[in-house]
């Protein structure tokens, strides 16, 4: 099968959707479909990158990259899609998969089948992005919609009444993670236990409650990895005076991998409200990257008890869950892992064994692909 994937913002980037873009066009490829990813970018920085994309987040150059200008205005949103459907046309493509709405409605209207992707719900977003979706989901071209959750899914049969069957809910995913030991990026103190959290330091992330259990578990050190150069600044304000917790900024996706092999345990502590880039905030419907990368690193993870990760955690399965903003509850849970060993190991190996079976990128885009495989 062709499949031209379109993204809705530039690759490569340090957002996470950047990542989720190009681990699925690798997963798509390696399931035997031939795939092009198409990235917008600023006209002036059109055909430069300013790192090598398959470097940077580590995947196979088994799909073909390419970038299509895109300016900053509705027209030239609409220029874009125009330019993917075009190409889908020309290509002899069997669909468009993608995140961008413009482009799924543009794709449809002029005859292209096309998947589209959401990982939220319409919210406060504009009259006429809800007016183009209601369009998307009643047209013949319009092969489905992809969801991060069962809970998302049943927010767009209520709002929407896409009918069921239309409607997909497959989770995020991650790549499995090479099972030879990595050498250790930062310095782990022989006798040492370490708690590692990898991802943004956006409001909603819990880093306060990772500073919290560092001050009351000075038996273990803790590392965060990730953030912009503005978000270390203020951070390293914030968190002056914990000796046993590091701020490392950000890597490249590619590389956050040798941290979580040296890591002992990880950390995933969301608030009620979860800021993400661009503003807005995903706590009902997420399905974060950050969990399935932890499950595949075969560490014991802790978590925030949120409903819509219930779809994947499970207490004292494969995980431990805590009260979002429960101190007492997070340090209890720390020092559980540091002295019961036998614990970690049991959550540990159920998580790696619930994520290589449902949660990697290649089962994820096999399952999706079955699902529309009767419509074309």
């Amino acid at each position: 099968m062709k499949i031209l994937y379109v993204a809705a913002s530039p690759v490569p980037s340090k957002a996470a959707n950047s990542v989720h873009v190009v681990k699925m066009a690798q997963a798509l490829a390696h399931n035997g479909h031939q795939v092009e990813l198409m990235v917008p970018v600023p006209l002036a920085k059109l055909g430069h990158l300013d790192v090598p994309v398959y470097e940077f987040y580590g995947v196979d150059n088994n799909f073909r990259f390419t970038q299509k200008a895109l300016w900053p205005t509705k027209l030239g949103v609409l220029f874009y899609a125009l330019q993917a459907t075009i190409k889908a046309y020309l290509s002899g493509a069997s669909f468009i998969f993608t995140r961008c709405l413009p482009t799924a409605f543009v794709a449809t209207s002029l005859g292209i089948k096309t998947l589209y992707e959401r990982h939220s719900d319409f919210g406060a977003e504009r009259v006429l992005n809800r007016r183009l979706y209601a369009w998307l989901a009643r047209s013949p071209k319009h092969l489905g919609t992809v969801v991060v959750s069962q809970a998302l899914k049943e927010n767009f049969h209520e709002e929407f009444s896409v009918p069921s069957e239309k409607v997909i809910v497959a989770a995020d995913g991650s790549d499995p993670l090479p099972s030879l030991t990595m050498l250790c990026p930062f310095e782990k103190p022989e006798g040492r236990l370490t708690a590692g959290y990898i991802g943004h330091l956006y409001k909603g992330r819990g880093i306060e409650i990772i500073a919290a259990m560092a001050q009351r578990c000075p038996a273990i050190d803790f590392h965060i990895v990730g953030g912009t150069p503005e978000d270390i600044v203020y951070w390293t304000g914030e968190l002056a005076g914990i000796s046993n917790l590091y701020l490392h900024g950000h890597v490249p996706h590619a590389k956050t991998k040798e941290y979580l092999v040296n890591f002992d345990m990880v950390l995933a502590p969301y608030q009620k409200k979860v800021a993400v880039a661009g503003g807005g905030h995903t706590e009902r419907w997420m399905s974060p990257l950050k969990i399935f990368e932890y499950m595949s690193s075969g560490k014991p993870l802790i978590c925030s008890d949120m409903p819509v990760l219930h779809e994947v955690l499970r207490d004292s399965d494969n995980c431990i869950l805590c009260p979002p903003e429960d101190v007492d509850s997070w340090v209890t849970a720390a020092n559980n892992l540091a002295t019961n060993k036998e614990l970690g190991r049991r959550l540990a190996t159920k998580a790696l064994d619930d994520f290589m079976t449902h949660y990697t990128w290649r089962e994820r885009s096999k399952r999706i692909i079955a699902v529309i495989s009767n419509q074309l």
